[in-house]
């Protein structure tokens, strides 16, 4: 039997992401906004945006995204 899609492993892909992003930011309210922006696709002001970018920018890039995220708003 072919599966059409991969099945989710855990821990899921946002959970993973959430686990790196805590390992670099301590400050709740960012850890938070961060989990809404994955899971709710929350926008917030420039100055939250710029932080939750700064700390994302240290670990994204050794998760492997699939080629069409860039597309994604």
């Amino acid at each position: 039997m072919k599966i059409l899609f991969d099945l989710e492993t855990t821990p899921t892909y946002h959970e993973r992401l959430m686990r790196k992003f805590k390992n670099f930011c301590e400050n709740y309210a960012i850890v938070q906004c961060y989990k809404n922006k994955l899971e709710y696709n929350c926008k917030y002001n420039i100055d939250v945006e710029n932080i939750i970018s700064e700390i994302e920018n240290k670990f994204i890039e050794s998760e492997q995204l699939p080629w069409w995220m860039d597309l994604i708003d």
